[in-house]
């Protein structure tokens, strides 16, 4: 019987930049993949919540628990959009960690001097480098947001909620 030999990271050996970059990179995609996860289960939830409301606004709908649920509906509508802003805002934040110890790698390390000069680096295109120093970042970088985070950080939950207090407004006013 053949004894498998353990990869690096498992045997206590120090491992490379480029592996080091791998996994970071695979770390970027999984927390991705959670908040594309996230945010396609609010839209399904928030759809039904929404049908359901909109249903519930019809005047042969009367009674009690009818009253009630038209309140309710845009109550959890709101606390859906705002559980929906905190998970996404931390794995935001993971996100931004994972990216920018990926972009240390590519500024820093050895294995990574050939992207470096030829700019080839997807962490990397989001600097503006002094003429003078070109291992010294400017301020623009730490101001402009990275990609689509904002959509998922703020403006979708800042639309829904929108959508879901017109919805409570609508109920109290009526």
């Amino acid at each position: 019987m053949a004894v498998k030999k353990a990869p690096k990271a498992q045997t206590g050996d120090k491992i490379g930049a480029v592996e080091t970059y791998n996994i970071l990179q695979r770390r970027q995609i999984n927390e991705d993949r959670i908040v594309v996860e996230r945010t396609n289960m609010f839209l399904l939830a928030t759809a039904f919540l929404f049908v359901a409301f909109v249903i519930l606004l019809d005047p042969e709908w009367e009674g009690r628990i009818f009253t009630v649920l038209r309140f309710v509906l845009p109550l959890l509508g709101i606390l859906l959009t705002f559980l929906l802003y905190l998970f996404n805002r931390n794995a935001i934040k993971a996100l931004a960690f994972w990216h920018d110890a990926q972009c240390d790698l590519e500024r820093n390390a050895p294995e990574f001097v050939y992207m470096r000069e030829n700019r080839l680096g997807p962490h990397l295109e989001r600097f503006e480098f002094k003429k003078d120093n070109k291992d010294e970042e400017t301020s623009e970088h730490k101001k402009r947001p990275s990609g689509t985070r904002p959509i998922y950080k703020y403006y979708l939950p800042l639309t829904f909620l929108a959508l879901w207090l017109v919805a409570l407004v609508l109920v109290i006013v009526s």
